[in-house]
C-alpha cells in the first residue's frame, strides 16, 4: 500500500527510527550527544523516571547504543504510573510542557485524526494501539500501550489508567475495560 494506507507494524521500523533520531541529534548537537540521555535529562528526570531501564544496541568500539524501542524497556510500576500520568496530562508536568501536546492528544484519540488502520479492528497512533470497545452503556475508543506477555497501560476516556502487567500473553483487555467501566464510567 502506499504511505497512510495501511499500517503494518515491523519492530525493525522502529528500531530504525530509534537511529534516524539518533542521527539527527547529532547532527544539531554534536556527535556524542545521545537523544536517550536528551529524554532522560529533559522528559524523565522531570518527572523522577530517569531510572528507567532501557535495552540498548552492544556496540563493537564500546560506545553507548542506541534505544530498541521496539522492546527491551523494563519500567517498575512507580515508572509506569509516572510516565503514564505525563501522558493523560498531554505532555504537561507541574506547569511545563516536556512532550508534544498535539502528538499526545492524538495518540490518545482527543482529535479527529484516529490514526493507521491495523490489523484486527485496531487502530495504530503514534506508537498507541486503540480500539472500540462497547460497554453496558456507550461504545468507547481504548488508546493503549502493549507489551511482550500481555502488558498494558490503557487509557480510558473517563481519565482512568489501567496499569496490567503480565507474563501470561493474555491480549485481551476488554473485560478489564468493562469490569472498571461499571466503577467509573466513560459514557456521557
Amino acid at each position: 500500500e502506499a504511505p497512510g494506507e495501511k499500517f503494518n507494524y515491523a519492530s525493525t521500523n522502529t528500531f530504525v527510527l530509534s537511529y534516524a533520531m539518533q542521527k539527527y541529534v547529532e547532527k544539531k548537537e554534536g556527535k556524542g550527544t545521545y537523544y536517550w540521555d536528551l529524554v532522560r535529562e529533559n522528559v524523565l528526570k522531570p518527572i523522577n523516571a530517569e531510572s528507567l531501564a532501557l535495552q540498548h544496541t552492544e556496540e563493537i568500539d564500546g560506545s553507548k547504543g542506541i534505544p530498541l524501542l521496539a522492546w527491551g524497556a523494563f519500567p517498575t510500576i512507580d515508572e509506569t504510573a509516572k510516565i503514564a500520568s505525563l501522558l493523560l496530562n498531554e505532555g504537561r508536568h507541574r506547569g511545563k510542557q516536556l512532550l508534544h501536546g498535539g502528538k499526545i492528544r492524538e495518540a490518545l484519540n482527543r482529535t479527529e485524526w484516529t490514526g493507521y488502520p491495523a490489523t484486527h479492528g485496531r487502530d495504530y497512533n503514534h506508537s498507541f494501539w486503540s480500539h472500540n470497545i462497547s460497554s453496558a452503556n456507550c461504545d468507547l475508543k481504548v488508546s493503549y500501550m502493549e507489551g511482550y506477555g500481555g502488558n498494558y497501560v490503557t487509557f480510558l476516556p473517563s481519565n482512568v489508567i489501567l496499569i496490567r502487567f503480565m507474563d501470561e500473553n493474555d491480549y485481551y483487555i476488554d473485560p478489564l475495560v468493562h469490569a472498571v467501566e461499571k466503577i467509573k464510567t466513560s459514557c456521557k
